[in-house]
Parts: structure tokens; sequence; C-alpha cells
């Protein structure tokens, strides 16, 4: 991938905590971490269970992403974790 670019990557992820975003899989940390390094703008599109679960693989800390989407039902300590890492939130329906 070294002419790869992309001014927006979206990323999934195993899990998410004030640690960063995990993955379970190997090549999935060592594929994302590449992604986050050609790219302008992470966009992080998970469910809010992503929040309350853990993985193996560390992808990268939350100050890596710019956006997180997620479903309505985030916890209010979640929403207020993001929003003091400086992340802007999307919350959908």
């Amino acid at each position: 991938m070294p002419n790869f670019y992309a001014s927006k990557v979206f990323l999934g992820a195993a899990a998410v905590s004030a640690r960063g975003i995990f993955q379970a899989d190997a090549v999935l940390v060592a594929s994302q971490r590449r992604f986050l390094e050609l790219a302008d703008e992470v966009i992080l599109l998970v469910d809010s269970n992503k929040f309350t679960t853990s993985s193996g693989g560390i992808v990268c800390k939350l100050d890596a992403i710019s956006t997180v989407v997620t479903n309505s039902s985030i916890s209010n300590a979640d929403i207020a974790m993001l929003r003091d890492g400086g992340i802007n939130l999307v919350i959908t329906e």
C-alpha cells in the first residue's frame, strides 16, 4: 500500500476503551495501523457494545480518531470519554 492515500478512512473495531481501539486479529491490527498512517481523517464506526467488551491487539490510541459514529445506547461515561478526548461524536438511532 505504499501509494495508497485517502482523505478519510472508515474503520471498525472489536473493542473501544480509554486505552484505544482494539482488534482481535493481528492481521487487522497491522492493516488498520497502515491505513491510519496514510489517511488525513479517521472515522470509527462501532455499535455501543464495543465500549463494554475487550479484545487483544491495540490498533491505536483514541487521539488518532477524528470521529466516532455509534448508536444511541452508548453510556454517558463513554460519551464523556470521547468528548474529553476531543473526538467528534455522532450518535445514531
